[in-house]
């Protein structure tokens, strides 16, 4: 098995949870050995071992693909967490429910040194944590997130038509409404930092023309587009800035803080963002995407509720309806607040009845995850002390476009992540991962999409498998080499992987035929099905990487 880590002995296993080979707490601290069980039963195991430069600079299991005529390796990242022989699978949900995980916090909180190591793996979700770079470089689109706002002020997408940045989603300006939704304050912020205040979330809201169907007709649908921790919607991302560059001491690649002086980004990664909102947008679809709580031009001091920023997917959508909350401004110049702004969008459907998709990337992923379950499911407030009660919302949504998530819940993850989650459900009334009540209700979503890089630390392909294998509806894992962001993939996977996620939206909204799309069986399958690109960074510097690939 793996090599188990000393400090995850000294945790102790939840009475109804089998014992784990407890590994290491993510994929960056992998340390491949011979003897070590890469892959379960039944797997293929590895053909060799290859060094992955961004973003994790380690060596990695791979496998021997043939691509134009050659063979090379292909490394992947193996799961970081297995149950014995004789655990079963659904030994994940059993023992990974928020019930269990809170019961494991219970148990271990007081064991020496448990405490200090959950509390710092927590840190950073801890409130008050904004991302705000909007307008840090560029003061056009500056605004005051907790202020009354014009919403003129706001950015468009024809700013990023401007020299230098010349992007793509300048041509969907006249397309495009600012929208803003009032909605509630989450629970940790009305019960430890004694605010009760409302607060705004801002976006785009860009209107489509349509998806044309196979026997010529035309269908209204919606995107809602959620983008990753820390991504905000209108930060500027010159095309000359990269992610990364190369340490010559280190012999790997450093990642590059943003905003950071001698540089003309506020933020990295934005660019390859609105290519998705471009994407859908020219696939006939209306797209709604907002900073999340906690984010750019959004208000909020907490940006890690998840649950919380679910909910706020209904709320944007009933205001959009009725109004309330809502103010608007079109691409004319025209306002309009409350009821008169109410019913202009949404193709003129209510808010039940437009065909939705949610799509969200990494962070956004669980957002969606969360929503999902809601919509199938009911309620799952588990970080609130009185949780609210309700069945399934019943939202016309027809399916889930999942970005680098993670799919398998805490069951796929280290038992740190578990004890963490649990203390910031118990202790800041934050949730945040997925417990395993969405993946025991997996067998309920209409339809699902995972797209995901080959070495993508966040959850291995071994675990995405499993979660499309209780997938019932209309499927589809796309695969790239690369790793965790969507950002990260290079302008050719970017391009694949957004055709992909287009056509299969497509298809589940007109009834076309599935031909094409694949959810394979096996790790070796998934990693010879990715196309045979190369993001940069990916391996060790020799001379001839483009420093800065566009998009």
């Amino acid at each position: 098995m793996y090599k188990t880590v000393s400090a995850s002995s000294e945790i102790a296993h939840p009475p109804d949870n089998p014992h784990w080979a407890e590994v290491i707490r993510d994929i960056r601290h992998f340390d491949p050995l011979p003897d070590h069980e890469i892959v379960p039963a039944g797997q293929a195991p590895p053909d060799g071992y290859v060094k992955v430069g961004w973003d994790l600079n380690r060596t990695l299991p791979a496998y021997r693909v043939k691509t134009a005529g050659q063979e090379e390796l292909v490394p992947f990242s193996p799961a970081v967490r297995r149950p014995i022989r004789s655990a079963t699978i659904d030994q994940r949900i059993t023992g990974f429910s928020d019930e269990a995980i809170k019961q494991h916090w219970a148990q271990n909180q007081r064991i020496e040194g448990i405490r200090a190591k959950v509390e710092a793996a927590a840190t950073r979700f801890l409130v008050p944590n904004r991302f705000s770079y909007t307008g840090s470089l560029d003061k056009r689109g500056r605004i005051d997130p907790f202020a009354e706002v014009d919403l003129s002020e706001i950015r468009r997408p024809g700013f990023f038509g401007n020299f230098p940045w010349n992007e793509a989603v300048a041509c969907i300006d006249q397309y495009t409404n600012i929208v803003e939704f009032e909605v509630p304050r989450e629970t940790n912020e009305v019960l430890r930092l004694g605010k009760s205040d409302p607060i705004k979330l801002r976006g785009w809201y860009v209107e489509g023309k349509g998806v044309t169907g196979p026997n010529g007709t035309t269908h209204r649908a919606l995107i809602v587009l959620v983008a990753g921790r820390s991504a905000e919607t209108l930060t500027i991302h010159h095309p000359d800035d990269s992610v990364c560059r190369w340490d010559e001491n280190s012999g790997e690649w450093m990642g590059i803080p943003y905003p950071i002086a001698g540089k003309n980004s506020e933020f990295w990664g934005g660019r390859h963002w609105r290519s998705y909102i471009t994407a859908f947008h020219q696939a006939g679809f209306d797209v709604l995407t907002v900073d999340k709580r906690g984010h750019g031009i959004s208000g909020g001091d907490s940006s890690s509720n998840t649950n919380e920023q679910a909910e706020d997917i209904f709320r944007a959508l009933n205001a959009l309806e009725t109004g309330n909350g809502l103010r608007i401004r079109t691409p004319d110049g025209q306002q309009y607040q409350g009821t008169e702004a109410g019913g202009i969008l949404l193709a003129g459907m209510k808010a039940k009845e437009i065909p939705t998709f949610l799509c969200g990337a990494s962070q956004g992923s669980m957002v969606v995850m969360w929503a999902m379950h809601k919509n199938v499911k009911g309620a799952c407030d588990f970080e609130r002390p009185e949780p609210r009660r309700y069945g399934p919302l019943g939202y016309n949504i027809r399916g889930a476009l999942l970005l680098a998530p993670l799919s398998g819940g805490l069951g796929s993850r280290s038992q740190l992540d578990s004890l963490a989650e649990a203390y910031l459900r118990t202790e800041h009334n934050i949730q945040f991962m997925p417990s395993s009540e969405i993946v025991s209700n997996y067998a309920k979503w209409p339809a699902l999409f995972i797209a995901k890089g080959t070495w993508d630390f966040l959850e291995s392909l071994e675990d995405t498998i499993e979660t499309m294998q209780r997938i019932r509806a209309p499927k589809a894992l796309v695969v790239v080499r690369g790793g965790h962001s969507e950002c990260d993939w290079g302008v050719e996977n970017l391009k694949y992987v957004q055709e992909r996620v287009t056509s299969f939206a497509r298809s589940i909204l007109t009834d076309r035929s599935f031909a094409g799309f694949g959810a394979p069986n096996t790790i070796k399958e998934a990693v010879a099905s990715a196309p045979g690109h190369w993001p940069p960074f990916s391996h060790p510097y020799d001379g001839a990487v483009e420093p800065c690939p566009r998009i």
